[in-house]
């Protein structure tokens, strides 16, 4: 059938070691070449291990961020401003470590701090 990717099977001698992440999968479709030295699957693990790392810095900031506009929405002032503490700290960490830019963790901060001032005009 045309279209079809073969299916994958584990390389012996990593199901050996005991790794079983995709990544170390044997491909072989259009010439993506699995890594031969040691160095390159350390690699492959270590990058792993940091893009798991990023996705749960990135979710937790989402989750305060999503936390602070409920408060906004939802909550009174005095609320609104601890989430909005919370928040500017866990997207200080979240740039702090790298995972995003510095410039958007200001950007961010910035449009949340101009959410909390609207509420506190409001009231």
């Amino acid at each position: 059938m045309a279209g079809m990717l073969p299916k994958l099977t584990p390389c012996l001698i990593f199901e050996a070691w005991g790794w079983r992440s995709p990544l170390f999968w044997d491909r072989n479709i259009e010439g993506i070449e699995m890594a031969h030295s040691l160095t390159a699957l350390k690699r492959i693990r270590q990058n792993e291990t940091r893009a798991a790392a990023n996705r749960w810095r990135l979710r937790t900031m989402r989750d305060a961020i999503k936390n602070f506009d409920e408060q906004i929405v939802h909550g009174d002032v005095a609320k609104a401003t601890e989430a909005f503490m919370t928040c500017q700290k866990v997207i200080d960490k979240t740039a702090q470590n790298g995972v995003i830019h510095k410039n958007q963790a200001s950007r961010r901060k910035s449009r949340l701090s101009a959410k909390l001032l609207a509420k506190k005009k409001a009231k």
